[in-house]
């Protein structure tokens, strides 16, 4: 998926976050959906070569015209970190064949990877037109939500759920949606929908990050250490365990598992996080040296990010922000 793709290894994934700091840490914790940044829209696609003319098709040695699957190149250069390249050939590929669903579909999640959020909701929405598909409208929801577009992301969820009630994609990015909104009782019933279609790590760490924020501690430990035994080299499930542990008042449990999320992502808030239950540890010594690492790479970080670029012609639709990721399968919580 897109908040990811889940059938579609270029999905981004959205993943779960549990600070210690606060009862709704993630949206102090990452820019808001209303945040995302679109540079140059028109622009970028334009020079991309979308609904450009095709180019020539090249020649063989024996002079016959040679057969060229630009939609495949597109998916091949995308696998390379080249969206610029790969939405010039899904353009030529529908000069080719304008209505092919699963190119619309591959193009729409290159123009999300290049910020084009308006261009990908665009050929999203052909794909279904020419063939509707529950993983297709779980990613659109997830296009229409970073726009800031909740009915219509909502929308597209529940036409997957008609489509497949088991559409896991789209359970979980319509869940991590209401956690976002704090409707956290909705959430987890979806989370719970998700689980029962495809059991994952992401969607056990979801969960237990509802029924955290819910109270129920103990519901939320279990799904925790579902999480962690389904996939435990993801940092945010390490980080999810690390806050119900810290509000069940277990700090050794806490504190082990949040330095098993820094060492496999570092990040400011979870060595934060980490201070703030050493502190209530009583080891106030080693609370200190987790708050100046996590003072130190927060410096690095300003140091190393590059300057805005200018958008040159903004979409008047485009919420302004920092640069997004690619689009993907909403797992749990934003990360």
């Amino acid at each position: 998926m897109l908040r990811p793709h889940t059938s579609n290894p270029y999905r981004l994934h959205r993943n779960a976050t549990g600070e210690l700091r606060a009862a709704r840490p993630w949206r102090r914790d990452r820019p808001s959906r209303v945040s995302v940044l679109i540079v140059c829209v028109a622009s970028c696609v334009a020079a991309a070569g979308v609904g450009a003319a095709p180019e020539p098709t090249p020649a063989a040695p024996d002079g016959r015209l040679e057969v060229v699957d630009h939609a495949a190149q597109g998916r091949a250069l995308f696998r390379t970190g080249r969206p610029a390249e790969a939405v010039a050939a899904y353009g030529r590929a529908l000069a080719e064949s304008p209505d092919d669903a699963r190119t619309h579909h591959d193009l729409a999640i290159a123009l999300r990877a290049m910020g084009d959020l308006v261009g990908a909701a665009r050929h999203f929405s052909r794909s279904l037109a020419i063939e509707p598909r529950c993983e297709v409208y779980a990613d659109s929801g997830l296009i229409q939500d970073l726009l800031g577009r909740e009915d219509l992301a909502r929308e597209s969820y529940e036409k997957a759920f008609a489509l497949d009630p088991a559409c896991s994609a789209a359970r979980m990015n319509l869940a991590s949606m209401l956690i976002e909104d704090g409707m956290y009782e909705e959430a987890a019933l979806h989370y719970r929908k998700a689980i029962e279609g495809k059991p994952s790590a992401e969607a056990h760490s979801g969960l237990g990050y509802a029924l955290t924020q819910l109270g129920r501690l103990d519901e939320a430990a279990a799904q925790h250490d579902a999480a962690v035994a389904l996939d435990p080299s993801r940092a945010e499930v390490h980080r999810n365990r690390g806050l119900t542990q810290a509000r069940l008042r277990q700090y050794d449990e806490a504190i082990l598992s949040y330095r098993r999320a820094v060492a496999i992502e570092p990040r400011v808030s979870t060595y934060f996080s980490l201070a703030g239950v050493l502190r209530a540890a009583g080891r106030g010594g080693e609370a200190e040296a987790e708050y100046r690492r996590g003072q130190e790479l927060s410096r690095r970080q300003q140091q190393e990010r590059p300057p805005p670029a200018a958008a040159t012609s903004p979409s008047p639709e485009a919420p302004r922000g920092p640069e997004p990721r690619p689009t993907g399968v909403r797992v749990g919580m934003p990360n």
